[in-house]
């Protein structure tokens, strides 16, 4: 699956950037997307989706 996810943002030549906290925009801009980008997009979904996976292990625990 996370293969599946790198290669559809390698293909995507240009994409909106993701809106978090930590990179607030005024609007959404399309830009190209360089390498080290789409690698820091990756890692942060990755990222996401092991603090997702944890917390309902977590509550599968405690319930």
């Amino acid at each position: 699956m996370s293969l599946d996810i790198k290669k559809i943002f390698q293909k995507q030549k240009t994409a909106y950037v993701i809106h978090t906290n930590k990179f607030p925009l005024k609007k959404k801009k399309k830009v190209k997307l360089s390498t080290r980008h789409i690698e820091m997009i990756y890692e942060y979904l990755m990222m996401n989706l092991i603090k997702f996976a944890f917390a309902i292990n977590l509550m599968r625990f405690v319930a």
